[in-house]
């Protein structure tokens, strides 16, 4: 889709967010740009879909796999939960550029209380720590 943030991703126009940490033939998890806690990933199919109704039966393998790859960030980073959210359709309530017109899971890793402050930050060193931990795969 034209002017879709998550779909230059998939095509390679846009280089300037490469921290992607698992793909496979279908879809992508890349470290979130303003994350929640330490580990924050967005799930996406590499088809642009605009929300659950036009997915129709492609979302049941698209949670199937978030939660495979939220299994396997709590397990790497020693979270002790995780929380997964769809944004659904945002792009139309509020004019926000993060809300993009994709349809998308959130892996949020969650940690003890006192936990969550220390492990949560946006600089570089984070992104390049992480994509290294997680590593780059073609997991299932």
């Amino acid at each position: 889709m034209k002017n879709c943030f998550l779909c230059d991703i998939v095509t390679k126009t846009n280089n300037q967010f490469s921290n992607i940490v698992y793909e496979n033939q279908k879809y992508i998890a890349l470290l979130d740009s303003s994350p929640i806690s330490y580990g924050h990933i967005i799930v996406f199919a590499k088809k642009h879909y605009s929300s659950v109704e036009e997915m129709g039966k492609n979302l049941t393998p698209l949670f199937l796999q978030t939660i495979t790859w939220a299994e396997e960030v709590k397990q790497i980073l020693s979270a002790k939960a995780y929380t997964i959210k769809l944004n659904n359709l945002l792009f139309k309530l509020e004019d926000d550029p993060r809300h993009v017109g994709h349809i998308h899971f959130h892996i949020v890793p969650r940690y003890d209380k006192n936990d969550l402050v220390k492990k949560t930050t946006t600089n570089s060193e984070y992104f390049t720590n992480l994509v290294a931990l997680l590593g780059k795969t073609t997991s299932s």
